[in-house]
């Protein structure tokens, strides 16, 4: 088969630092015997026009030849072939060319044999559209699978029967879904028959490589296609039973998700849990089960607990319902909630809680406001409200107990005990919070008198 060749110079559309390490990589092999191609996601994204996260070569060289040509490397998958080559802060992965054996565990080959030709190894892939090469010698694009048509005509196809390539390797109808939502693709007619005949296998995948996957996804245009390609091919019942049984719930659900400005991650767990105004959704313990199965990271499971453990205050959330948003004011309102939430801010997680539950202040949000426009008012919003942290931080503005200028020790010489001092020094915290410039013992001592009585005198 005659492969159809593209000229594109596509190192230029890189930034200036990567290209000039696949140009240094090019020179290595080939001036060493060997071939050298970018090869997958790197040529698909490039050719598409979109920015690159990974850079890949395929080579005819064999790993020990990698390793001798470039010192600095990792054998991170060596005996599949493949070698993290690292360039100034720059890695790129290096796979010599292979075909593969059988996938008993379905996902990895039992073997691999190396191959002896590039046309070879792109056989083995999963879809066309990542089964392209540039050669950046010749500033050419090599096609032997038909993945520049597919691109051109937007459709996802995989290299080869779609059973077969999902037998082998159970990720790959999810990388699909991603594929499909992050470039707007359609599944070709024969991919999802191919799916439903392989859900064992699928079932298989490790459940943080899923959640990778989901990830990456966040980041796609259409991160509700995504999660609808799932449902459709039968993965999602899977993997999140739960949440195909809100379907009729997700339109809110992506809204909101797509809206808050921040680690998206974070939001797409909390908000299986949390619906408008805290309705719940999935219970709790289900969504540890995920974030723990998931293997999400330290800091995306902490946030999450944050938001979950500890929404924000039910008279606040009250108030707020049962007042329209012109008579809230972003000068009095808003600042005794961040008081109330400053520890918060003391730290990222606490950020984005603070972010995430911003969302229900309905300021930021009124019914004129076109929805493709919130994200952006929450952004300034948000801003907004790291700048009235920082002065109420230089004004040293009371927010905590000990910021009092009354103490227990100054009610307990009035007369008062018990759980009594805790219940007048919280009233107090809360009168200076709106009444900063009032944070004087004496007058609290009097605001004490006139709204407390004391059991006993002294």
């Amino acid at each position: 088969m005659t492969p159809l060749l593209k000229e594109m110079d596509l190192l230029s559309q890189m930034p200036e630092r990567h290209g000039q390490v696949i140009q240094k990589i090019y020179h290595s092999l080939t001036s060493a015997g060997f071939e050298c191609f970018l090869v997958g996601g790197t040529v698909r994204d490039l050719t598409y026009g979109k920015r690159i996260h990974d850079l890949d070569v395929t080579t005819n060289a064999r790993p020990e030849d990698i390793k001798k040509l470039f010192p600095r490397h990792v054998p991170l998958g060596e005996k599949f072939g493949t070698i993290l080559t690292m360039h100034n802060g720059i890695n790129v992965e290096i796979t010599t060319y292979r075909s593969e054996s059988a996938y008993s565990d379905g996902r990895h080959p039992d073997s691999v044999i190396w191959g002896k030709s590039a046309r070879e190894d792109v056989q083995r892939r999963d879809f066309t559209i990542n089964g392209l090469l540039y050669d950046p010698g010749k500033k050419t694009i090599i096609d032997y699978i038909g993945g520049l048509g597919d691109l051109d005509n937007r459709i996802l196809r995989t290299i080869g029967d779609a059973r077969e390539r999902f037998r082998e390797d159970g990720l790959r109808p999810i990388r699909g879904c991603r594929f499909a939502a992050s470039l707007g693709l359609r599944m070709d007619s024969g991919i999802t028959p191919a799916v439903n005949r392989n859900l064992e296998v699928i079932a298989k995948v490790a459940p943080e490589r899923v959640g990778d996957e989901i990830q990456k996804a966040m980041n796609a245009t259409h991160f509700g296609n995504f999660l609808e390609c799932m449902r459709q091919t039968g993965i999602l019942r899977i993997f999140f039973p739960e949440l195909e049984r809100i379907y009729a719930s997700w339109p809110v659900f992506l809204e909101d998700i797509r809206i808050i400005p921040g680690k998206r991650l974070v939001y797409f767990y909390s908000l299986l849990y949390y619906h408008e105004y805290a309705a719940y959704l999935i219970p709790y313990p289900e969504i540890k089960k995920y974030l723990a199965r998931h293997k999400t990271s330290a800091f995306v499971s902490k946030t999450v607990e944050l938001i979950l453990r500890y929404p924000p205050d039910k008279k606040w959330m009250d108030y707020i319902s049962d007042n329209p948003p012109e008579k809230l004011s972003m000068d009095t309102d808003m600042v005794l909630l961040l008081k109330k939430n400053m520890y918060l801010m003391e730290s990222k997680e606490g950020r984005i809680y603070v972010r995430f539950w911003l969302r229900y202040y309905p300021s930021v949000f009124p019914l004129d406001l076109p929805e493709d426009k919130r994200g952006i008012a929450l952004k300034i919003f948000f801003k907004m409200v790291l700048q009235k942290y920082k002065v109420i931080k230089q004004k040293n503005e009371p927010y905590l107990m000990k910021h009092l200028a009354l103490d227990g020790n100054d009610l307990r010489m009035q007369g008062w005990e018990g759980k009594e001092i805790g219940m007048i020094l919280q009233n107090a915290l809360d009168f200076v919070m709106n009444h900063p410039e009032k944070n004087d013992t004496e007058f609290l001592l009097q605001y004490a008198r006139n709204n407390f009585q004391a059991k006993k005198s002294r």
